[in-house]
């Protein structure tokens, strides 16, 4: 899209002119890029269902993610499992199991003291007794119960049954090793490399941990690595990822697309910059649903991820990989 067509677009939204983001393609002059966006599925198809369940995983696979992301945590008894943070009460029925009651206990998490069960008081069977639950009221209830947190290895296993790549997050590597008297870089690199006939181009690590991330690199190079950042990284920061031959930057949105208060402000230079030193660039995460959504896009998720690609990105996490999925489909239709 030319700076003029976005200009329109972008009106057009604003006035509320513009339908949808395939009335918005319709319009769509420019030939279209040869690179692929990447579709990045967020903790599954976390937007059907519970997040980190293997259902889906499965299901994301199908809706034709080409990355799944697992963020890893790690058990008492020192098993890799896919878990969104290290404490439960989010993402699982813990509070309703009496047997548990008395692990619940205040530590400290992210700079915060919180009050919770933690993934590193339970062993992985005890942890099989706990079921998945949707973390999102708004979103579809039904399948609370029916899975639970899995390993590491099933997850791996999947993808490579589904033929599908894999997106681990080394997830609060500090709380874990401290926690555990544990070494989560050396035991992602050991699981990573068990896996047989699995390519290790086809995995992506990452971390907003720099130092954990690094140290990883330096035990499995053969393994791309991507560091995840929620504030604008320095322009000496770039350059030290690049240096170190990091493939990439996981980007919260709003470091690409500037908003005040959910109306956009424009692009920022940090997509440009990156691409520059030879840095992907992945944002997260794009949801559905309204709330997530700026007020310039309409409530389309279409728009936001028009604006993200236009914006230079090289992937996409999202909530609904068949939302994703379908977008390209549409936007291959109309621009190539």
């Amino acid at each position: 899209m030319t700076t003029t067509t976005s200009l329109i677009v972008i009106g057009l939204v604003l006035t509320g002119q513009a339908g949808s983001a395939t009335e918005m393609l319709k319009h769509h002059t420019r030939v279209c890029k040869a690179d692929k966006i990447l579709n990045i599925a967020h903790r599954g198809s976390s937007g059907m269902r519970p997040a980190h369940s293997l259902a889906g995983y499965e299901l994301a696979a199908d809706q034709g993610a080409d990355f799944i992301e697992c963020d890893v945590a790690v058990t008492k008894d020192l098993k890799l499992v896919c878990l969104h943070d290290a404490f439960l009460s989010k993402v699982t029925n813990v509070a309703e199991k009496e047997e548990f009651k008395d692990k619940k206990q205040i530590l400290s998490y992210n700079g915060e003291e919180r009050d919770d069960w933690w993934v590193t008081d339970f062993s992985f069977d005890e942890l099989l007794s706990l079921r998945l639950v949707q973390e999102f009221d708004a979103r579809d209830q039904s399948f609370n119960g029916d899975f639970t947190v899995p390993l590491l290895s099933e997850f791996i296993e999947i993808a490579m049954q589904k033929n599908v790549d894999i997106y681990p997050e080394l997830k609060t590597p500090t709380f874990f090793n401290n926690q555990l008297n544990f070494d989560f870089e050396l035991n992602l690199a050991i699981a990573l490399r068990k896996v047989e006939n699995f390519d290790a181009r086809r995995v992506l690590v990452q971390s907003f941990d720099s130092s954990s991330l690094l140290k990883f690199n330096e035990l499995a190079p053969e393994f791309r690595i991507i560091q995840l950042a929620k504030v604008r990284p320095s322009d000496e920061q770039l350059e030290i990822l690049a240096a170190a031959g990091a493939y990439g930057l996981g980007l919260h949105k709003d470091l690409i697309i500037e908003q005040k208060d959910r109306r956009r402000v424009g692009v920022t230079d940090i997509v440009e910059k990156a691409h520059r030193l030879n840095l992907k660039v992945h944002s997260w995460v794009s949801r559905n649903e309204g709330d997530f959504l700026l007020w310039d896009y309409g409530l389309d998720p279409y728009a936001e991820y028009e604006d993200l690609i236009e914006a230079g990105v090289n992937g996409i996490f999202t909530d609904f990989p068949a939302s994703l999925a379908n977008y390209l489909s549409l936007r291959r239709e109309n621009t190539c």
